[in-house]
């Protein structure tokens, strides 16, 4: 029992001499500060790693859904954008306050996409610095033991969320929960501070779908002893009216995937999809399981594991650890992570399995595997120290799945980051050529709702130097033309045979072409290795041959402008 925690130990009866001297606060005063010392650079290094990694792969291109942004800021700026604008539907989302920053801050930076990413990683790491606070003294008590959730918050497996602007919001909602977690585990829970948990809720609520998992989850954290029935009651009484505010008007039609009236002969899949989702935060493991195996069975089985071993954290909390605030948090938000996929089964995994696999869920799964772990870190600080005890299992089986996410997540976004760069530089490439994007690449890249939609916007960017027009970055597109990958990292030289062309000139803008669509397929860098001239040559007689093939509807529609100079260079080599 110590004097600096509000709750009591739960089971003094079992805490034994053993226990009592492997406690990092009855090693000496140095050692425990070296500790210290170096789970804070440890956790510094991660944090940076993952700001560099955004830095990196970071572009400023409008993609997808931040075109309804620029529709925003539009109206804003013509006196034209109201509440019910701010309110409205996004799929299945009620996006209001992240559509006020996105307007506010669209405008004071030109909108910048770099800005929104860089604001998704503040919230990140505030979501992770309100965490430490709220557990600070079992942090403080044992810095090395939690310095691996460190790795899984900061994770690269949720690399679409941390490279596309419009993902910020997730970032936002998770910053909250982590602020009402905080306030809702006060040792004196006044009535005011659970007015501002309420208002951090509500935040949340109208931020995105997800942002609904605050009441739940608050809820976890008001089931500790001394915690009134009626502060229980408020608290739900709040959620579902904010739940019914939100729901009030939504539109069940657009929220993609099959209609909710076939959910049911589509449940299979959504169950099957639901433990995809949750294993998808450890990916490519089936790639390193002895045998190979169908990626899809490995990872839902590994979401098994998952949900079983998150549910035993939360078993033992309710037998044990009620009293104990980080077991609470920790429990918390793992059911806010288990309650996150529920969400998703009607609409997204219902619409196949292989949407489990989408890189933008894994971050509110990271947060099942991170208190998992962290709850079982203090299981087995509040039990018996003993290897063979359950806490000591339980620990055990969460640390070899955190050994597993970080290399292999870690991997796949090594991987991602280049082609997540592409993706959205190809964005950012059409929205600078918009007179002549093909429509094709439009919808793919920029994915707005129309092709008139799309260019309207653009002249707007255009007009108003924002986006890609803020700095110069569209002159260097509109030099290159529409190129595959959005730009092109490295030219083939032209073979000898072959004039070079002015910069500039049309003829120039085709060798770009050829050369990104070079620099983007690994079968043609396998079928035409080297950066040879006689690679040249098999290129352009493949642009002529090949090229234009519209089974190859993407790269065909960056080379078919050039058909006619790709032929007469090819007429040059004989």
């Amino acid at each position: 029992m110590y004097a600096d925690r509000w709750y009591r130990d739960p089971m003094p009866a079992l805490v034994m001499p053993l226990a009592r001297r492997m406690d990092p606060r009855n090693l000496p005063t140095t050692r425990a500060s070296l500790a210290r010392v170096i789970a804070v650079l440890v956790t510094g290094l991660v944090i940076a790693g993952y700001i560099a990694y955004i830095g990196r792969y970071a572009v400023n291109g409008v993609y997808w859904d931040e075109w309804k942004w620029v529709e925003m800021i539009q109206q804003g700026g013509s006196g034209r954008l109201t509440l019910g604008d701010l309110w409205a539907q996004h799929n299945e989302s009620r996006m209001f306050f992240p559509n006020i920053i996105a307007v506010t801050l669209g405008r004071w930076t030109g909108y910048s996409d770099v800005a929104f990413m860089a604001l998704g990683a503040v919230f990140l790491v505030l979501a992770f610095g309100l965490l430490v606070v709220a557990c600070r003294h079992d942090v403080r008590d044992r810095p090395l033991a939690y310095v691996p959730a460190v790795f899984v918050v900061f994770s690269l497996a949720q690399y679409e969320n941390a490279l596309w602007a419009f993902q910020f919001a997730w970032f936002l909602v998770l910053a909250c929960l982590a602020a009402v977690l905080l306030v809702l585990t006060r040792v004196h829970l006044t009535w005011r501070w659970m007015g501002l948990a309420g208002v951090v809720g509500i935040i949340a609520s109208y931020s995105l779908l997800q942002g609904l998992l605050v009441w739940p989850a608050g809820l976890v954290a008001l089931m500790r002893p001394g915690i009134s029935w009626m502060r229980r009651v408020t608290w739900t009484g709040a959620g579902v009216l904010a739940t019914g505010m939100y729901m009030w008007g939504l539109r069940l039609d657009k929220l993609g995937g099959p209609p909710l009236s076939d959910f049911l002969s589509h449940v299979p899949a959504a169950v099957q999809g639901y433990f995809v989702a949750v294993g998808s935060i450890i990916p490519d493991l089936h790639t390193v399981v002895v045998g190979g195996g169908d990626s899809y069975t490995v990872t839902a089985w590994l979401g098994v594991l998952m949900v079983a071993v998150g549910a035993c954290v939360c078993g033992a909390w309710w037998r044990v650890g009620r009293a104990d605030r980080t077991l609470t948090i920790a429990v918390a938000l793992i059911v806010s992570a288990l309650l996150f996929d529920v969400m998703l089964m009607p609409a997204r995994l219902a619409a196949g399995v292989i949407s489990g696999t989408v890189s933008r869920y894994t971050t509110f799964n990271l947060i099942l595997l991170f208190g998992a772990y962290v709850g079982a870190v203090r299981l087995l600080g509040l039990t018996t120290v003993r290897w063979k005890s359950p806490a000591a299992m339980l620990l055990g089986a969460t640390a070899i799945l955190v050994a597993l996410q970080i290399p292999l997540a870690t991997r796949a976004g090594d991987a991602a980051g280049p082609l997540t760069e592409a993706t959205h530089a190809e964005a950012a490439n059409l929205t600078a050529n918009s007179a002549i994007a093909p429509p094709t690449l439009v919808a793919f890249y920029a994915y707005p709702p129309s092709y008139a939609y799309f260019q309207t916007n653009a002249d707007f960017l255009r007009s108003d130097k924002l986006s890609v027009f803020a700095d110069g970055e569209a002159d260097g597109y509109v030099a290159s033309g529409v190129v595959a990958g959005g730009r092109v990292t490295h030219a083939l030289p032209f073979p000898p045979e072959v004039a070079p062309p002015e910069p500039g000139a049309w003829q120039s803008k085709a060798w770009l072409a050829l050369s990104s669509v070079y620099d983007q397929r690994s079968d043609l860098q396998v079928a035409f290795p080297g950066d040879t001239a006689e690679t040249s040559r098999a290129m352009l007689r493949w642009a002529v041959a090949s090229g234009g093939e519209p089974s190859d509807q993407f790269y065909a529609e960056v080379l078919m402008p050039y058909a006619y100079v790709y032929q007469a260079w090819v007429a040059e080599l004989h």
